[in-house]
């Protein structure tokens, strides 16, 4: 008796213990906002959608490095059209299956350890065999997605909790565009961009609406009208396309700029959501053998093909037999990446070897001590590979330019530059109303423009040849001279006293291009009145022209024996369409057409038959001036990137470029030399780093006749006097106190000299290591006093 009185109390004792538990569990899920349905439910559909998006995301990859922002083909086409969605899917379905499960650390480790393996994989390839940048805060180009849902799973059990989260994100996201601290880095911009479509993908996981959902598209009926509504959606979709300018930087969402604004995310959001939405209604929630095992296989299809698709692109697709075959081969290519890395051996493999990795690197075991071993030995060479390349092609940078000019010199390329001729490049000669105003001399009635030129007219008389960009016309003082200071809302059309050209020639500047979007600013009458006032005072120029005979001629220019043929264009001229300066006034100008010029066709022909005409003139280098790109922009836009290489491959052995009004890099499209621009001369609009100018020097080795590299020599544009200014070079400012500086000055300089050298040669050089120039050869800053 007394044992079955204690075996009950033991009993008794249990159960109190299970219903404490029971209630203590219930006290938590009604209490936890944060819930996870079933982890076994696998929902066929998401699989489905998965194939389909990852087939798109590869031959995406593929078209892409032939599909710029400024094209208009169907390439370009099917690009934004998968662009405008295929990413936003994606993360959408990453929300829905992110479980319980996903977010524990175990998994989130694994995580990042692929993005570790692929990402220093993939820099050490595209460094070594593209000289791409190394940056280890910063994801190369796809595996952003990686970190990122990395960064999603960490804080969707803490965001989940917020009412309205996704509304909230949704803002956030719009203004994330505006925040430019909110960088590449670590990929927190586009972490906080995309975030609105996992939280939406976690929220109906969470509250299990997909079961609700999914029955909206049960019927045949229903079916109809839905697949109805995707196509009508879908062809509206590429009639925005194919009428609108969408960029790059509107697909990936970077930040805003003047061709990607807060309207363009809005429509990219709208867009990606109606997307998400047919998707979910019109594939089949049923298994799709194909389908389903790309969706399931498609993390290593993602992380592996970006390689190939790099690879392929820029060794295949260059070639001249396949340009026209782009979309064709890229589907080939897209059939076999998703055929090998879709496969289960892979998948198998890589799963393999990502638990031996995972399992043993956290254990002091051999194993683990090897593993560990592995990753400190690469992370130590990510950070010290650039400095031992910049040590190594320094060694090897001067017998290579030697054994490329035959020239036995003793390996010493001071005496390479010593020896050659140099040509000197200047942006915009351009002037504000103000500055042409109080240029002038109330006594006499003339104008004084000498005051410009005071710190760089003997660098310019010193060299061969020194070009500027005239931009605006001198029609003459009965049209009024420039009519606005840019930022006062009045409306620009520039015009120049006679006098500013005598500067220009007394400076010591022999050549200049009146190919701009201003030549048109007074008319005919003034463009052709400016050709008049430079021949008056014997400047060399071209860019536009008196009628078709002039325009056809090929401006030689023989430099110290060495013959130079200049060709000048201009992508836009104000106040008058493009369309119609072609169609009535051919004479004019040349022009670099946009993809949707109706004459590009014929443009392009005439661009190409210029340089034919240029080439039977047996010249030995050939110079194209090109005023095109966005202005206040310290890098190029694809418009310029697709121009530059189009002007390379017709035969052109340096590009001198303007228009942006900011320094922009030195870079070599393979051996054409390109000088994006150098910025403004001395322009009293100083804002948007407008004060900020360099001289660009070009040499050209006198016994190969051959580009040897450039040099830059940033300068600030000091203010002289009320709306008088002037452009000095950094270098003589601070060394040779050429002008007395105020600390605000001082600061600003500073702040130039930095941004200025990184911009223009790849190295942030400050004053305490200043230089008078700096020496941009093979692509890359060349530092010759550790020659």
């Amino acid at each position: 008796m007394e044992k079955t009185e204690k075996s009950n109390l033991i009993y008794l004792s249990k159960l109190n213990n299970e219903i404490k538990e029971i209630n203590e569990t219930k006290n938590v899920i009604n209490t936890e906002k944060f819930e996870i349905p079933k982890e076994k439910i696998r929902y066929y559909i998401f699989d489905n959608i998965k194939g389909i998006l990852i087939f798109m995301v590869v031959f995406s990859h593929f078209l892409f490095e032939y599909s710029t922002s400024h094209q208009n083909t169907i390439n370009r086409k099917i690009v934004v059209f998968i662009y405008s969605f295929h990413m936003p899917c994606f993360i959408f379905i990453s929300g829905f299956l992110t479980s319980s499960n996903s977010i524990k650390i175990i998994n989130l480790t694994r995580l990042l350890i692929l993005y570790y393996l692929f990402n220093f994989s993939f820099s050490l390839i595209v460094y070594f065999l593209y000289d791409y940048k190394i940056n280890f805060l910063v994801p190369q180009i796809s595996y952003w997605y990686i970190l990122s849902l990395f960064s999603w799973r960490i804080i969707i059990k803490f965001l989940i909790k917020f009412d309205y989260i996704i509304l909230i994100s949704i803002i956030i996201s719009l203004l994330e565009g505006y925040w430019e601290c909110f960088s590449n880095i670590l990929a927190i911009g586009n972490t906080i961009a995309f975030l609105p479509f996992f939280l939406a993908g976690n929220y109906i996981r969470n509250k299990g609406l997909i079961d609700s959902y999914l029955k909206l598209k049960k019927g045949f009926v229903k079916f109809c009208f839905i697949l109805f509504g995707f196509f009508t959606f879908s062809y509206i979709i590429i009639i925005y396309i194919d009428k609108h300018k969408i960029t790059n930087s509107t697909l990936l969402m970077n930040k805003y700029n003047e061709n990607n604004k807060l309207e363009d995310r809005i429509w990219f959001l709208a867009n990606s959501s109606i997307m998400i939405f047919f998707f979910l209604l019109l594939i089949p929630n049923t298994k799709i053998y194909i389908l389903n095992k790309l969706g399931k296989n498609s993390l290593y299809i993602y992380l592996f093909h970006r390689i190939i698709t790099l690879v392929v692109s820029r060794n295949i697709f260059n070639k001249k037999n396949f340009t026209s075959h782009i979309i064709e081969l890229s589907f080939i290519f897209t059939i076999i990446v998703l055929f090998v890395f879709g496969s289960d051996f892979v998948l198998n493999f890589c799963n393999a070897s990502l638990e031996f990795i995972h399992k043993n690197l956290f254990y002091y075991n051999f194993k683990g001590k090897i593993i560990r071993y592995i990753f400190c030995f690469s992370f130590i060479l990510m950070l010290l590979i650039n400095p031992i390349k910049i040590y190594s092609h320094k060694k090897n940078k001067i017998i290579d330019i030697n054994k490329e000019n035959h020239w036995k010199i003793n390996n010493d390329l001071n005496i390479i530059i010593n020896n050659s001729i140099r040509i000197s490049y200047v942006g915009d000669l351009i002037m504000l109303k103000d500055q042409v105003t109080s240029s002038k001399n109330n006594i006499t009635g003339k104008y004084d423009f000498d005051y410009m030129f005071k710190y760089t007219s003997n660098h310019f008389h010193e060299s061969d040849l020194s070009i500027g960009v005239y931009e605006g016309p001198s029609a003459g003082n009965k049209t009024s001279y420039s009519t606005s200071n840019y930022d006062d809302n009045i409306p620009i059309f520039l015009n120049y006293p006679d006098e500013f050209v005598e500067a220009v020639k007394k400076a010591g500047i022999n050549l200049v291009t009146t190919a701009n979007n201003h030549l048109f600013d007074k008319k005919l009458e003034g463009a052709l009145r400016t050709l008049d006032v430079l021949d008056k005072y014997s400047l060399i120029h071209l860019g536009t022209y008196r009628n078709n005979e002039e325009k056809r001629k090929v401006k030689i220019v023989k430099v110290k024996g060495i013959n130079i043929a200049f060709l000048a264009y201009t992508s836009q001229v104000n106040h008058i369409r493009i369309q119609e300066l072609y169609k009535k006034y051919n004479f004019l100008t040349n022009i670099i057409p946009y993809k949707t010029n109706k004459y590009y066709n014929n443009i392009y022909k005439d661009i190409k038959n210029d340089f034919i005409r240029a080439k039977k003139e047996s010249p030995d280098i050939i110079i194209v001036l090109a005023h095109m790109g966005e202005q206040f922009l310290h890098h190029t836009v694809e418009f310029q990137e697709k121009w530059n290489k189009i002007f390379s491959d017709l035969g052109a052995d340096i590009i001198l470029g303007d228009r942006s009004h900011t320094v922009q890099p030195l870079e070599y499209i393979g051996n054409t030399l390109i000088i994006n621009s150098p910025g403004n001369f001395a322009n009293s609009y100083i804002k948007m780093d407008g004060d900020s100018t360099a001289l660009i020097d070009i040499y050209i080795n006198k016994h190969t006749k051959k580009v040897i590299g450039a040099s830059a020599i940033p300068m600030y544009t000091k203010k002289l006097e009320q709306n008088l200014f002037c452009a000095i070079p950094i270098y003589d400012l601070i060394n040779n106190k050429l002008i007395e500086l105020n600390e605000t000055e001082r600061m600003r300089v500073e702040e130039i000299q930095l941004m200025s050298t990184k911009v223009l040669v790849g190295k942030e050089i400050g004053i305490k290591d200043i230089k008078k120039n700096y020496f941009f050869i093979n692509n890359s800053y060349y530092d010759l006093d550790k020659v």
